[in-house]
């Protein structure tokens, strides 16, 4: 068959669906909603409307859905915990750039590319503000 096609049928896009450990009802992901087949990667930024909670579990599925639903594929599921908060008023004042201690500016997915947990800030005494 040709790319993206399953015998007759067209595999066209991923569903990200997510919960917090614990909960029952799985919601699906604005961010990575009705992915294109081709692409591979995805960050989830947000759940019914407000950012992930820090310092929390969170149970993510992905299904490969085809144009014949008995053909799409099993979900697959891993589970990945979000970052501890920061602990200050103020954020650094620049997207995707965490403030550190001295501070240094530090691009967030330097080191990182998928976590967004940059080991740059600490070289630099520590992360003292989080992204704008």
């Amino acid at each position: 068959g040709s790319k993206g096609y399953i015998s007759d049928c067209y595999c066209s896009v991923w569903n990200l669906e997510v919960r917090r450990q614990g909960e029952e009802e799985w919601l699906p992901s604005p961010d990575c909603w009705n992915m294109p087949f081709a692409q591979s990667t995805c960050m989830v930024k947000n759940l019914e409307g407000n950012w992930l909670r820090s310092n929390t579990m969170y149970e993510i599925r992905v299904q490969q859905t085809c144009s014949l639903p008995h053909l799409s594929s099993d979900y697959g599921v891993v589970q990945e915990a979000t970052l501890p908060g920061c602990v200050f008023q103020q954020h650094s004042g620049i997207p995707e750039f965490l403030e550190c201690m001295d501070g240094t500016l530090c691009y967030m997915y330097e080191g990182a590319p998928y976590s967004g947990d940059s080991p740059c800030c600490h070289w630099h005494g520590g992360r003292a503000k989080c992204p704008m």
